[in-house]
């Protein structure tokens, strides 16, 4: 199964530029990225059995060339559509 790219945040946050404006370097160095511009996308809400997980996804505009680590991987939009991921990564794409 494969994931888009996430970084957990334990603090709470209910400015979405805010947060984009103080944790785009931290985010950028979690992902191996040179640098990233980050716009907020709507927040989703995906139940899990008994628990409800909040996502608050942005969309990542890549400066310099990225360095991926682990066993991360680039795909193309096409491949994307085809590759298995969680639903709520699938509802964030969609």
């Amino acid at each position: 199964l494969w994931t888009l790219p996430y970084v957990v945040f334990a603090d709470e946050w209910s400015d979405p530029a805010a947060f984009a404006a103080t944790h785009a370097q931290e985010i950028a160095l979690n992902l191996g990225l040179g640098g990233v511009n980050l716009s907020p996308l709507p927040p989703l809400v995906h139940p899990i059995t008994r628990f409800r997980v909040e996502l608050r996804p942005f969309v990542a505009e890549v400066t310099g060339r990225p360095e991926l680590a682990g066993q991360a991987v680039w795909r193309a939009p096409a491949d994307v559509r085809r590759i298995g991921l969680p639903s709520p990564h699938r509802k964030v794409l969609s």
